[in-house]
Order: structure tokens, then C-alpha cells, then sequence
């Protein structure tokens, strides 16, 4: 057996840092020009047909880039390089068919939404595949419009899929069994029976020469004989547990999980299956960086057409297995075409803020020439090449969550996600730039026409001044409160600002009237605020997880002290709310609903809990609304389990503050597997932020 180490002394690029900051807003530029040529927004299918109700009605919709990005593969149909994809997360971002025969001018062919957490991908010949990961189904569809030519559900979950052209393999997540399915109609032809126990979270299956190969994080590589579909037979099992395999011939490449000692990849040969041999290793040893340990940790592997180049995912973790943005991800090549894996180089590309998006999935063309990399962060890079140097030649953002939404009087839209800027002018332009951060926890207004962003993340984590001007935000600088880390802020419209902070609790500041910059820290107060708001000048209400509710007087901001306290924890998906409306706070505690206040008698007096429609309130944003036709005060429910109290459908509830004590339900817009964080209010108009964009909506009859 022959190894290969990869020595600090390897690690070449073949941009510079500087080079690659240079060459990325020009990327970007090109990656949105072709989302406008094509009259969308990021790439991802268009939101469903929205929900009956004769109080909302769905004006435009606006797409948000974030990515999400799952396996994707390349397929040769009527002469052209298509590259399919899944977008995992929710029912508007499954699928994705692209044009990439000229990378650096990617086309859009298809989007579509077969079923909700779309991962994996399997293709050969023309016959396409997709699994969902949180559901057992799987189905066929075609390569450049997606149409659908069946679907079905099989016993067990998977997510991974594979294809010999003619037929679809599956093996079955805790269970035994490896299913056959027939391409044409998804009919069951044969199943094969595991030895040895039951598979774990199978997220690599590939086909080759007869023989389906399953990736077994315990197990290992597991051969099934599939040269007889309707009498499939395991073979053996061999090397390491595994996650991420490839197969080119008789040879598999197969990444073990990584070790204290670094990361690897071994080189089987299995010309004869039932025998397999290892021939060759490389490793990639651990490095130090100021103290820090560094682990190039590989991932998912590709291999070229001809089996002598295999391009590998890989992130740079720190600390025994975490990532932070900063760390470097991307793809390693390596000469395959001995025994042993040589490393050749590696590449990455970064944001222009420092951050680099998080690879997950890879595939090559059938030249060799294309490199698709999909991530979490964005969506997809698409990567050509001159022999061994390849350079980036396109961006493709994929449709992801959007976290919150500024609108101004004029109507020009700001959407906030995890890393994208979404701009759409009234007049329908829409623009995309990420010199933000990361999982933003909101906007609020803030001095002279500003608006503060915060997150939490990025950084030391204070809010980001931004003054905006048709739909462009413009940064000012930041506003340094407290020890950072900051979910929520708000302003009284004069002098002070109170800051929710992760590390230093509530914490006030007076404002400069001359630079909203410049904020002068005047006291603490050591609790869990995660939201606020302002009820006057003089009390602010405060909501956390841990915290509960309370009531804070501000009217000394140096000596802020808690007035009243309601202690019940909840639980929350990273959301949660407050507002004053009708005379009441009304505070989204997440798994406990809404819960309602009297300002004055500072007690609790009322709560929503249940809804008709989905049999209980798991409240992440709470919103008022006066109508402009008849002055009437409302209040905006956003309804979002995200797994930990799913009751769908989710969606929009809106309540009458007639008896502010007793909410009664007007509205709902139940949104069946579209979750949405917040809604905000403008102009008259809804806008609800969710898993893909922005849904505006007008209201009518309230």
C-alpha cells in the first residue's frame, strides 16, 4: 500500500487572499446579472400558490438568497453540461436544473418543489433521482424540466440516492434492507437483506460496474450485486466507517472520519468485490496557528471520467470539530491515477466580508473541465479549469431564509438573511450584495432616519448603522454597547438606546446627536433580554427564553432597575418578540404562545395558546397593525415550530384588540410548510419573512 502525506509546505492556492477578495464582487456581479436576465431573483422554485383568505392577498414576492445547497451531479443531455441540485430546507427551493456548459454564464432550465428537505441527488444516463431528508420518498424526474415521472414512498428514510440509468437504489436508514426501484415507474424489483446489522445515516450511495456502493458511518463500505436488478445480493463490507465515498471503475475512494491525527483518504481497489484491497493513503495532518490546532478535514469526494483526478470538499475546523466562518472551505484536488492519492492543490473562494460560504457538495462534469461546489452560505460556485488550475467563473445564489425585512416609505424592499442583502427597488430592480454578516437578528429604526443591524455573530457583535437610500443600505459604522453580542435594540427617538446583549445583559447609552456612531455606555443590568421594546420613554419589556418577561424602568438609563418579573421559561427556534399595542405588551414566547401584560397593573391578563387551525400557537414574532381604513389596532401572530413544537400549518394569524385582554382570531393565513420568522408592517401591507424571501401582502377588509 502506498501513502501519500500532505506537508504544511504543500498547502498551495492558487489565488492569494488579496487576489481572491479582488476577483469576488466580480464574481457576484455576474452570478446576479443572470438572476435578472432570467426575471428572478436567486435561483429556487417561485413560492406556491399562497393561501385562500379574502383579508390577505398576495401582491409580489421576493426571493432571498441563502443557499442550502445539498448533493447535486452533472448530466450529458442533447449535447449540453446540466448540472441538477437540491436545496434542502422548505417546499419552495427543492430542485434545481442548470444549464453549465459555459460556466461563467450558467442558465437556469427548471426549478422545482417535489417534496419538503430535498438532499440527495442520483443521475446517469436520463434518468434523474431525488430523495428528501426528512421524509421517506423518493421519485424520478426529468433532467432539464423537472417534470415529474413518479414518486413514492419507501418503508425506511435515506439520504442518498443512486442510478445505473435504468434503475434507482436505496438502502434504507435503520433498517436492513437495500431497495431496486424500476426507473420508468418506480416499482419495487428486488431488495437485498444488510449483514452485520443496520444501516446509520447513509448520505453517500453510488453506482458502478454492477455493484451499488453505500457509505455506513459504522460499518463502512457496503457492496451490493445489482448486475441482476430484480435479484440484488450483498457482496461484503469493508474499510473504515465512512459518510463520503467515490467510485470510478474498480476503484473506490473512501474518507474515513477524521482522527486526532488528521484527516484522510484511502484508495481500494475492487476489481474483485468480494475481496477489496487497500492501496494507497493520504493523510492530512493538523496544524498550529497561534496556539489554535487547524484540522483540514476532507469531505465529500468526486471523481473525474477518466479516474486520475478526484476533487474532495473540505473545511478547516478548529477546536476538536468546530468551524467558524473564517475558516477555510473549499475543494482539494488530487492526481488519482497511481496507488496512492497525490495532492495537487486546493481552492476556495471568500466573501468579501473575510467568511467562507460552507461547502458541502461537489460533482464534476464529463470533461473534467467543470467543478460544481454547492454550499450552505449561497447556493453554488461553479468552477473551470485548465488542467490542473482552476479558477471560479460564476456565482449562483440559491433561494434560503430570509430573516427580516426593512421597507421605507416609498416601498423600496431590504431583505436580511444569513449572509445576503436582497434590494428591490419600487419599481420592481432587484440587487443582491453581501457585505453584511452573518444570521442576522433583525433591524430596528434608529437616529435620523438610520437603521441598526444587528448580529450577534460577527465580530464582537454590535449593531451596524445603516442609512438607506432606494432600497440600498449604506454602513455608517457600528454602535458599540455593552460587551457585544447584541440581539435587539431600541431607540426612545431622543436621547437613549437600550441594547439586549449576550454578555453584558440590558445595557443603556446615550446617542451623540451628531454621530449615531458614537454611543456613551451609561449602565447594565444583568439579565436574559433577548428582544425589547419601549413603552414611553420611561419602562422598556424585555423577553428571553430563560428570562421570561419583565419590566424594566429606564427612567434613569444609569440605573436601570427591574420593575416586575414573569419568571416561566419557554422555548424557543431562535425567535422570539415583543410589542405594546391596544394598551397591553403582548411578548412571542416560542412554545408557551403569546402572553399578554397590563403595563399598568403589571400583571399577566391573557395569553393565545391555541389556533383552529393548527391546534397550538408556537409564536416567533408578534407585530401590530392599524388599519388606514377604519384606525383599528391588530396584532400580527407569526406561527413557526421548526421542528421543536411543529404544529402546522404555520404561517400568519391575525387577532382583533377590541378586548386587548382576550385576542380574537380575524385572519389566518396558514402556510402549510413555509415557516416564516417575522412579519413586518409598512405602508399598509404585510410583509412576511420566510424560508425563501419576502411575501407582500395587502390587506383588505380590516
Amino acid at each position: 500500500m502506498m501513502e501519500t502525506r500532505i506537508d504544511d509546505g504543500d498547502r498551495g492556492r492558487a489565488w492569494s487572499r488579496r487576489a481572491l477578495l479582488a476577483h469576488a464582487p466580480r464574481v457576484a456581479v455576474g452570478a446576479l446579472a443572470l438572476a435578472r436576465a432570467a426575471g428572478l431573483s436567486p435561483v429556487g422554485a417561485d413560492a406556491a400558490a399562497p393561501p385562500t383568505s379574502s383579508a390577505l392577498r398576495r401582491v409580489a414576492i421576493l426571493k432571498s438568497p441563502q443557499g442550502f445547497a445539498g448533493q447535486c451531479a452533472f448530466m450529458s443531455v442533447g449535447g449540453k453540461s446540466v448540472l441538477v441540485m437540491a436545496n434542502n430546507e422548505s417546499d419552495y427551493m427543492n430542485q434545481i436544473s442548470i444549464d453549465a456548459t459555459a460556466p461563467a454564464a450558467p442558465l437556469l432550465l427548471a426549478e422545482s418543489a417535489a417534496f419538503q428537505y430535498c438532499w440527495g441527488v442520483g443521475a446517469a444516463g436520463s434518468l434523474l433521482a431525488f430523495v428528501s431528508s426528512a421524509s421517506a420518498r423518493v421519485g424520478v424526474y426529468n433532467p432539464t424540466t423537472l417534470a415529474q415521472t413518479w414518486e413514492r414512498s419507501v418503508p425506511a428514510q435515506a439520504h442518498a440516492v443512486a442510478t445505473d440509468g435504468n434503475n434507482v437504489f436505496l438502502a434504507q436508514e435503520g433498517a436492513d434492507s437495500f431497495l431496486v426501484l424500476r426507473g420508468t415507474t418506480g416499482a419495487t424489483l428486488g431488495t437485498a437483506a444488510l449483514r452485520g446489522g443496520t444501516f446509520g445515516k447513509i448520505y453517500g450511495t453510488v453506482y458502478a460496474a454492477g455493484h451499488a456502493y453505500v457509505a455506513d458511518p459504522r460499518l463502512g463500505v457496503v457492496i451490493f450485486d445489482v448486475s441482476t436488478p430484480s435479484a440484488p445480493a450483498y457482496v461484503t463490507r469493508f474499510g473504515p466507517g465512512t459518510s463520503n465515498i467515490a467510485v470510478n471503475k474498480t476503484r473506490v475512494w473512501v474518507v474515513p472520519d477524521p482522527t486526532p491525527s488528521g484527516s484522510s483518504l484511502q484508495c481500494w481497489d475492487v476489481s474483485a468485490p468480494a475481496s477489496p484491497r487497500q492501496i494507497g493513503t493520504a493523510t492530512v495532518p493538523p496544524r498550529q496557528d497561534n496556539g489554535t490546532t487547524i484540522q483540514p478535514t476532507l469531505f465529500v469526494p468526486a471523481s473525474n471520467a477518466a479516474g486520475t483526478r478526484l476533487y474532495v470538499v473540505f473545511k478547516e475546523l478548529t477546536n476538536g470539530g468546530g468551524r467558524n466562518l473564517w475558516n477555510t472551505t473549499g475543494f482539494y484536488v488530487f492526481d488519482v491515477s497511481g496507488p496512492a492519492p497525490r495532492y495537487v492543490n486546493r481552492f476556495a473562494y471568500q466573501f468579501p466580508n473575510g467568511a467562507y460560504p460552507d461547502a458541502l457538495g461537489i460533482a464534476v462534469d464529463a470533461a473534467g473541465s467543470t467543478v460544481a461546489l454547492t454550499n450552505y452560505d449561497y447556493g453554488l460556485e461553479l468552477w473551470q479549469a485548465s488542467g490542473d488550475a482552476w479558477r471560479l467563473a460564476s456565482l449562483v445564489p440559491t433561494v434560503g431564509e430570509c430573516r427580516d425585512v426593512y421597507v421605507d416609505a416609498s416601498g423600496n424592499q431590504i431583505a436580511l438573511g444569513r449572509w445576503i442583502v436582497t434590494s428591490k427597488t419600487a419599481t420592481g430592480q432587484v440587487s443582491y450584495y453581501n457585505e453584511m454578516g452573518f444570521l442576522f437578528e433583525g433591524w430596528r429604526p434608529y437616529v435620523r432616519g438610520t437603521i441598526l443591524v444587528m448580529d450577534s455573530n460577527t465580530g464582537n457583535g454590535f449593531p451596524r448603522v445603516y442609512s438607506s437610500v432606494n432600497g440600498q443600505l449604506t454602513k455608517l459604522g457600528q454602535a458599540a454597547l455593552g460587551g457585544g453580542q447584541v440581539t435587539d435594540v431600541a431607540y426612545d427617538g431622543a436621547d437613549y438606546v437600550y441594547a439586549c446583549s449576550k454578555s453584558s445583559g440590558l445595557t443603556s447609552g446615550r446617542v451623540s446627536p451628531s454621530s449615531p456612531t458614537n454611543v456613551a455606555q451609561l449602565g447594565a443590568l444583568a439579565i436574559g433580554a433577548e428582544r425589547i421594546t419601549l413603552n414611553g420613554r420611561s419602562e422598556a419589556w424585555v423577553v428571553g427564553p430563560t428570562l421570561g418577561v419583565a419590566r424594566v424602568d429606564v427612567g434613569n438609563p444609569s440605573a436601570m432597575a427591574m420593575a416586575f418579573h414573569d419568571t416561566e421559561a419557554f422555548t424557543e427556534n431562535g425567535m422570539c418578540g415583543i410589542c405594546v399595542a391596544a394598551g397591553r405588551v403582548y411578548a412571542a414566547c416560542g412554545s408557551t404562545g403569546v402572553r399578554i401584560y397590563n403595563p399598568h397593573a403589571l400583571r399577566r391578563t391573557g395569553a393565545i395558546t391555541t389556533d383552529p387551525y393548527s391546534g397550538k400557537i408556537f409564536a416567533t414574532w408578534v407585530e401590530p397593525y392599524t388599519s388606514p381604513a377604519t384606525q383599528k389596532t391588530y396584532l400580527v401572530v407569526c406561527h413557526y415550530g421548526d421542528g421543536l413544537s411543529y404544529n402546522p400549518p404555520e404561517g400568519i394569524r391575525i387577532y382583533s384588540l377590541a378586548n386587548p385582554d382576550a385576542p380574537a382570531l380575524v385572519v389566518a393565513y396558514p402556510a402549510s410548510g413555509d415557516a416564516n420568522f417575522r412579519c413586518r408592517v409598512a405602508n399598509g401591507q404585510l410583509y412576511r419573512c420566510a424560508l425563501w424571501g419576502v411575501e407582500q401582502l395587502a390587506v383588505n377588509g380590516l
